[in-house]
């Protein structure tokens, strides 16, 4: 993936066990405004060429690479504090950064999906696109179908009156999923992010918008346009309510930025052979092997439950892996967001599989690593049974950032040992020629 990058608010990674190497910044590129254009202007990622930069009021802060000259205005940014804590400001006081307002969260969860498809006649749910379908749901022993409210405010979805007919509602192939269109009009189901579905324009195939994309799990329709949702969001109508509900595919851990909270903790109790349970500090439950991602597939989950036989791990700490003994599947980072257990890779680990466990404060941790000759980095991450929503951050006016209570302070300021190294080092006289000159 190229920048610019997108940039988030995460738990804090502590001493323990190392600072991430993605919460470390410093100041950087040069001020022009002072004699021989002295630093800084910006704030960059720490041992990596990035720098914050944002472009107007209102959007939200990604890095890129940094413009040292100290020129880009969208690169200016600084901590201004009164004692400990101050505000972030952006463009030499112009905005400042505060916490973008957090909306669409995605409902959890739901063991099973409760709208569901009923095809029209002369159309098969089980056979191939396209297909038209109601949509209803079971409330005691009555069927209850979806309606559609098509108004200039709004287009809604909604339960049916006693005497209205359902409508109808047409699913067309696009990509690996399908657009799912309101039979007689331009509109189509709209996933909105994970917010409050609702019906919008249909977007043109070749387009494929995430948030019009959907796909059929037995009878139930479901979204899987959010990283890490898994098997997907239901979309659920009950009323005049309409939501995307999480489906449960068993309380899986997420690979989130190492730090100690509930969630991460998990400590390492002997059994014996060589072989050992991880048990949860909070929970007092165990990780373990879960079931196939899909029937007859390699890839397994790893879930929580008793400490039992599907619980137990070793450690093969020269070709840095963690195996789970009952499978004699190994850890793997799988889509990046949640791991799975693979067949081990041999002789060694390759990068997605390169997993330790580190006893104080007790982690489960993918190891740093990188591809394309450095091109692509890829931190360290833990497992976490717990993950804090991310949140974006966002340029806006200061009044509104000190009226929200917004304040930052710098955490545990240190001096890298590359800096000491430079100011201890002898330096050549002033007037000397410089190396290569």
């Amino acid at each position: 993936m190229k920048a610019p990058y997108d940039v988030v608010l995460a738990p804090c990674a502590t001493e323990r066990g190392g600072v991430s190497e993605l919460q470390l910044w410093h100041r950087g590129n040069r001020d022009p405004d002072k004699e021989n254009n002295k630093c800084c202007t910006g704030m960059m990622n720490w041992n990596f060429l990035q720098c914050l930069v944002a472009f107007s009021h209102g959007t939200t802060i990604q890095t890129n690479e940094c413009e040292i000259s100290g020129h880009m205005a969208a690169q200016h940014f600084a901590l201004e504090t009164a004692g400990d804590e101050g505000q972030f400001v952006w463009n030499r006081g112009s905005g400042c950064v505060m916490p973008q307002a957090q909306q669409n969260q995605i409902e959890k969860k739901s063991t099973s999906c409760k709208t569901e498809m009923e095809v029209t006649s002369g159309s098969t749910l089980g056979g191939a696109l396209p297909f038209s379908f109601h949509l209803q749901r079971q409330v005691g022993d009555k069927i209850v179908h979806t309606c559609v409210t098509i108004a200039n405010e709004a287009n809604v979805l909604r339960d049916c009156a006693t005497d209205e007919r359902a409508h109808v509602f047409h699913a067309e192939a696009v990509g690996d999923g399908f657009h799912v269109q309101v039979v007689g009009t331009p509109l189509c189901l709209d996933a909105n992010s994970g917010g409050v579905p609702l019906l919008y324009p249909c977007y043109p195939k070749d387009i494929e918008n995430k948030n019009q994309l959907w796909h059929k799990t037995k009878r139930a329709l479901v979204w899987k346009g959010h990283p890490g949702l898994g098997r997907g969001a239901c979309l659920e109508v009950e009323g005049e309510k309409v939501s995307v509900v999480s489906m449960s595919d068993g309380e899986r851990p997420e690979l989130r930025t190492c730090t100690d909270k509930v969630g991460q903790r998990l400590r390492r109790q002997e059994h014996g052979d060589g072989t050992f349970f991880l048990k949860d500090d909070d929970s007092g439950d165990c990780l373990a092997r879960g079931e196939p991602v899909q029937a007859g597939g390699l890839e397994t989950t790893v879930t929580y439950g008793p400490c039992n036989s599907d619980a137990l791990w070793r450690e093969l700490a020269s070709r840095d892996q963690v195996q789970n003994v009952a499978t004699s599947f190994c850890i793997d980072a799988g889509d990046e967001v949640k791991p799975i257990l693979y067949p081990c890779h041999e002789p060694k680990a390759q990068r997605k599989q390169r997993f330790e466990v580190v006893r104080e404060p007790g982690w489960v941790r993918i190891m740093s690593g990188w591809e394309d000759n450095g091109r692509r980095r890829f931190f360290e991450r833990c497992l976490d049974r717990k993950p804090e929503p991310y949140i974006h951050v966002v340029v806006d006016q200061c009044d509104k950032a000190r009226a929200a209570g917004t304040a930052w302070k710098r955490l545990a300021p240190r001096i890298p040992i590359e800096t000491k190294l430079w100011r201890s080092a002898v330096k050549p006289p002033p007037g000397a020629p410089q190396l290569g000159g």
